[in-house]
């Protein structure tokens, strides 16, 4: 009988063990969590493809991505390795990469973070930079970080620009000094 209530006892105590570490555990998770500075994903996409679409039916920019995280709570998205093609009313494209993206609530644009690259390739032009605000539906783009413009013509360096995709106009901030190479 003595041997009985031991082993229930013994029983007891691990079970009331195991569920204390298990709730320290959970408790360790939900502070990591909270670290992070957000919670987790709502939803996860590997190898995404996003098309939009202006109401005649023509693309006006697509997305591509390796690995996309959704968070419901913030309606943010980020975005490994975003691609961007824009596409303009004067049949150019606007391609842009980086190496992360966070887009906000409503589509209403993304940051562009580390290695952001833009180009158009019909002109031979790219913009390097390291973060970009790129808003596809307006078709513009901004920073205010130093921008280097390399094209067959030369180099252009400047601190913060804005970029009217449609109209293809670049607004060079300040601090801008270039060099021309003849062709």
């Amino acid at each position: 009988m003595i041997a009985t209530r031991t082993l229930l006892f013994l029983l007891v105590c691990t079970v009331i063990t195991l569920m204390v570490l298990n709730y320290e555990e959970t408790v360790v998770t939900h502070k990591t969590v909270a670290a992070v500075g957000h919670e987790p994903p709502e939803s996860i996409l590997e190898q995404m493809v996003s098309t939009r679409y202006q109401p005649d039916g023509k693309i006006y920019s697509q997305l591509t991505s390796d690995h996309v995280e959704y968070f419901k709570q913030t309606d943010t998205t980020t975005v490994a390795h975003p691609y961007y093609i824009v596409y303009n009313q004067n049949g150019y494209t606007w391609h842009a990469r980086a190496d992360q993206a966070l887009v906000f609530k409503e589509n209403d644009g993304a940051q562009l973070t580390g290695n952001v690259r833009v180009w158009q390739p019909e002109r031979q032009a790219e913009l390097d930079t390291s973060t970009l605000l790129i808003k596809p539906e307006i078709q513009y783009a901004e920073t205010d970080k130093p921008v280097v413009i390399k094209s067959p013509y030369g180099t252009t360096d400047a601190t913060g620009m804005k970029l009217d995709m449609n109209a293809e106009t670049l607004n060079l901030l300040s601090a801008v000094h270039g060099t021309y190479e003849k062709p």
